[in-house]
């Protein structure tokens, strides 16, 4: 997430989210963070704002492992390609492009 860290207060630096989204650095510490590439759940624009995505990669009766919403996306194009990662590879770098566009407040 990019932004402004003023005393203990974490100001988000995009206009549209500035009023909706102030956290104490406390409250950030204790946001869901994706296993999957380190990034905040749901979305950096959005940390903790809403569930992410369910991750691909868990089969069976696995316990659901929650992954942010850019990797969702991701697993999703992978899947698409054939080429899904697996667990061991995590964390991972995902390409920029799955995480533009992302927030809605």
């Amino acid at each position: 997430m990019i932004g402004v860290l003023t005393g203990d207060l974490w100001v988000p630096i995009d206009e549209r989210c500035r009023a909706s989204l102030s956290l104490t650095r406390s409250e950030m510490a204790e946001l869901p963070i994706c296993p999957r590439c380190g990034h905040y759940v749901p979305s950096d624009s959005e940390p903790g704002v809403g569930p992410g995505a369910p991750s691909m990669t868990v089969s069976g009766d696995s316990a659901q492992i929650v992954v942010c919403m850019p990797c969702g996306w991701h697993e999703a194009w992978q899947q698409t390609q054939g080429e899904l990662s697996t667990r061991d590879s995590w964390p991972l770098e995902v390409p920029e492009r799955f995480y533009r566009g992302l927030g809605s407040c």
